[in-house]
């Protein structure tokens, strides 16, 4: 299951990567269906087995599932966005090849792994958990990477000398709106995975720390983009501004996400497989 999913993805950032060269419009329509194929296979995973969400390859499918999601979203509602699938494909092949490279590795710290075995080893918590924030996780990721697409084109327009990427993007209006809404997305899931996390540690009699790691950069990141919401709400940040705050949103993400869970011990840990 998980070659296939990698190779619809594979395929489907080739047929976007040829979209950019000739701007034929068959190959990224092409490459979209590509991708819902490997949406579809990496979802049949979680059908035949529900459980596989507490494997670390699990987490990096449902990663790829989040951001592919949002991507198909954004291609659905505006055709003009396109363009878009040259730039996050990569992100999502990346994920898929992740969760290939680690399949059967467990995703849960031996606390985590001992609490859950001795409560019946699956709890619907725990799944609304794992999905939401890694739902949250792919909109943060297509808020920065259409934050990235609003400063090109910017500086291209500045530069007057335009290039084919200028040309392939909606406006800079449409840009930033859908910045804010996918952001907006990604906080609301972050949020509600933040609630149920904790929810879910509890009924297993896990005591959450605020020193923990993983803890603290989770909150650190949710005050980011709480902060970055209002200011784009109150303060009026559209634009530029908007699109800085989502690129240094997402390095919060990738420390807190890859940076903790993979190279640290406790919660949330690869490493303790």
């Amino acid at each position: 299951m998980y070659y296939i999913s990698f190779l619809f993805y594979v395929m489907s950032l080739l047929l976007y990567a040829v979209f950019y060269k000739k701007r034929a419009n068959i190959y990224s329509d092409i490459g979209f269906i590509l991708a819902v194929l490997g949406f579809a296979s990496d979802l049949s995973r979680f059908v035949f087995d529900v459980s596989a969400a507490m494997t670390m390859s699990g987490t990096f499918t449902i990663l790829s599932l989040g951001t592919t999601l949002v991507f198909m979203i954004i291609e659905l509602r505006l055709k003009r966005t396109r363009i878009l699938g040259t730039v996050i494909m990569p992100f999502i092949m990346v994920f898929s090849f992740m969760a290939l490279l680690s399949a059967g590795k467990d995703i849960h710290s031996s606390e985590v792994t001992r609490a859950v075995t001795s409560t019946g080893g699956f709890s619907w918590w725990m799944l609304l958990h794992i999905f939401s924030a890694l739902i949250g996780y792919g909109a943060f990721i297509a808020s920065a990477l259409i934050g990235v697409l609003f400063i090109i084109g910017e500086r291209q327009l500045k530069s007057h000398q335009p290039g084919n990427l200028f040309y392939s993007l909606p406006d800079f209006g449409t840009l930033s709106k859908l910045n804010f809404r996918y952001t907006l997305i990604g906080w609301l899931f972050f949020t509600i995975s933040i609630v149920l996390g904790h929810y879910w540690f509890r009924s297993l009699s896990i005591k959450i720390s605020i020193d923990s790691p993983k803890v603290a950069l989770t909150h650190l990141t949710w005050s980011i983009y709480t902060f970055l919401l209002f200011s784009q709400i109150f303060l009026g940040w559209k634009g530029r501004k908007a699109a800085v705050g989502s690129i240094i949103g997402i390095f919060s993400i990738l420390v807190t996400f890859l940076g903790i869970n993979l190279f640290s011990n406790g919660l949330h840990s690869f490493r303790s497989f």
